[in-house]
């Protein structure tokens, strides 16, 4: 019975003696080389020799699933193709999806903008005790750029941005006296058509009875908000009741917003 090991031996027997009478055979020229081809080239090292036949004598006996070498690769370039062509409308959705988002980007930008310029900035006006003046050159006073105290009524003019709306008035006072106040208000005119604006347009008060000492008044519900430089004027008025050192305004706030 003629084994596995005794077949080998016997092709590299045969492959041998073959290899020797071609040896010993004169050759006048350069004997033409085969054509490579890499299906034989078992162990893929770019030389077909006895290294690649001992690989394919050491498989003898074996089978296994016959398989069409061209179609597989045939099949695998397909895939391949398949493969890149996904790539490419994967690659192409992408752009788009990019073009799409950097442009609501802009849009949402515009709006943004668009939202800002509608919303009102603000603005604040501080106005010293020293800016205001005596009703009458009679009236008992004291005044530094901080302090303001006196007998009777006093005025400041006030100039805020045309088209600005008042939203608030704070004023700070001492008033530590139990039968003297302190009254603040905004006053408006109307000089086109004569008439004051809505008097007060806004007012804080303490009374004659109460004793806070140092407060923050503050008004936010102004009357005829609104500022018309080219018709109107406006004006501070302060009110004392005595003249009294525990009767004293420190500073006037207002705040305003006006369109962008």
């Amino acid at each position: 019975m003629v084994t596995k090991k005794d077949l080998v031996i016997a092709i590299l027997c045969t492959f041998c003696l073959t290899v020797s009478l071609f040896m010993i055979i004169p050759t006048r020229s350069s004997p033409d080389m085969g054509n490579y081809d890499p299906w034989i080239d078992v162990n893929d090292d770019g030389v077909i020799d006895i290294s690649d036949l001992v690989i394919m004598v050491g498989s003898i006996p074996s089978s296994g699933q016959k398989i069409n070498k061209t179609a597989l690769l045939l099949e695998l370039q397909t895939r391949i193709d398949s493969l890149n062509s996904s790539l490419l409308n994967l690659e192409a959705y992408l752009n788009t999806k990019i073009v799409t988002l950097e442009t609501s980007l802009v849009e949402l930008q515009s709006r943004l903008e668009a939202l800002e310029a509608r919303i009102p900035k603000k603005g604040y006006i501080s106005i010293s005790p020293a800016a205001f003046t005596p009703e009458s050159n009679t009236q008992t006073y004291y005044k530094y750029y901080s302090y303001l105290r006196g007998q009777g009524d006093f005025y400041a003019s006030l100039q805020l941005p045309d088209g600005a709306t008042i939203t608030n008035m704070t004023v700070l006072l001492w008033d530590n006296s139990n039968t003297g106040r302190i009254e603040f208000y905004l006053m408006g005119f109307n000089i086109t058509k004569r008439y004051p604006l809505t008097m007060p347009m806004a007012g804080v008060a303490t009374t004659d009875s109460g004793t806070p000492g140092e407060v923050i008044l503050y008004d936010d519900t102004i009357s005829d908000a609104i500022i018309d430089n080219r018709d109107c004027e406006y004006a501070l008025w302060a009110h004392f009741s005595k003249d009294d050192i525990s009767l004293v305004i420190r500073g006037i706030v207002l705040e305003y917003e006006y369109p962008t």
